[in-house]
């Protein structure tokens, strides 16, 4: 999608007016600026509590405050899309995608869309010698066979749907069920490149861990999470760069759904508030970043 194709995209409008009527104000006739959208965000989480991190305490205004601040991301990516990825990998990936499971709530699963994907593989390839060996810590976002033919690839997850979807679609892959805390001893240090996509909270820790424990010195880990998202994270990056060094950032680069898939029966027994946020979901999309460590040469296994 081209900048003046982003511009009228009608997700955009619809946000203006959304949140203009959750404010009470005049509806607008034309999609807002990215400034004025993003003050408006701000007003609405200081009327509903949520404006700083501290306030929000339980699961629920957690949530509050990260589709919020998702709508801001979202509106400033529908203005400036993340960069197109190769169209032949794109299909290559919506292929690979057909034969997939569904997503698991019980495995904390969310999958990105193809085009994220893709960018996430650009990035690898970019930074990761050919012939080098990649390990996943899950893949329910099925990138791991769009690097098989480059890579010695290893991919772990505790889904075994997972494991024989990955197995299937791309036998050079090497495809085990594994929890992340449970990597074989030969697997420490014997990675030039780890990749995650973990769950969003605490638990994320696992992943970091198994991550710090498979890279070999000098490796790269590529870790998909986000600071709005993941209340954890900060400490999770604070531990992460005792080990590793932050390469790079590159924001809002993953899209996943942000939609509570929710019947007509179900929407109007709720109240304006809930039909309003189950509204925000259906026009906004959960962004997480793509963050790029370097395991330090000197750096003893954490």
């Amino acid at each position: 999608m081209s900048k003046a194709e982003a511009v009228e995209h009608p997700n955009l409008l619809a946000l203006s007016c959304l949140f203009s009527q959750q404010l009470g104000l005049t509806t607008p006739a034309a999609p807002l600026t990215a400034d004025q959208f993003g003050e408006m965000v701000e007003t609405v989480m200081e009327e509903a509590g949520v404006k700083r991190p501290g306030q929000a305490r339980t699961a629920d205004a957690r949530v509050v405050r990260m589709f919020l601040l998702m709508a801001r991301h979202s509106y400033q990516r529908m203005l400036n899309p993340a960069p197109e990825p190769d169209r032949g990998l794109v299909q290559k990936a919506l292929s690979f995608r057909s034969k997939g499971p569904e997503t698991k709530s019980n495995f904390a699963q969310s999958r990105c869309d193809e085009a994220s994907a893709c960018r996430r593989v650009a990035e690898i390839e970019r930074r990761v010698p050919e012939g080098a060996t990649v390990l996943f810590l899950g893949d329910d976002d099925g990138v791991s066979p769009l690097l098989a033919e480059k890579y010695q690839v290893t991919m772990i997850d505790l889904d075994h749907e997972i494991v024989q979807w990955i197995a299937e679609v791309a036998p050079d892959v090497r495809a085990e069920r594994c929890h992340v805390l449970q990597t074989p001893d030969s697997f420490t240090g014997a990675f030039q490149a780890v990749v995650a996509d973990p769950i969003r909270g605490m638990e994320a820790e696992w992943f970091l861990l198994a991550a710090q424990k498979c890279l070999a010195a000098g490796g790269h880990f590529f870790w998909a999470d986000h600071p709005d998202w993941n209340f954890a994270f900060p400490a999770l990056q604070f531990q992460a760069e005792k080990s590793m060094e932050l390469l790079d950032c590159l924001e809002n680069w993953h899209c996943y759904p942000a939609s509570i898939p929710v019947s007509e029966d179900e929407t109007s027994g709720l109240g304006s508030e809930h039909q309003r946020f189950l509204e925000l979901g259906r026009l906004i999309s959960l962004w997480s970043n793509l963050y790029i460590f370097r395991k330090r040469v000197d750096c003893r296994r954490s």
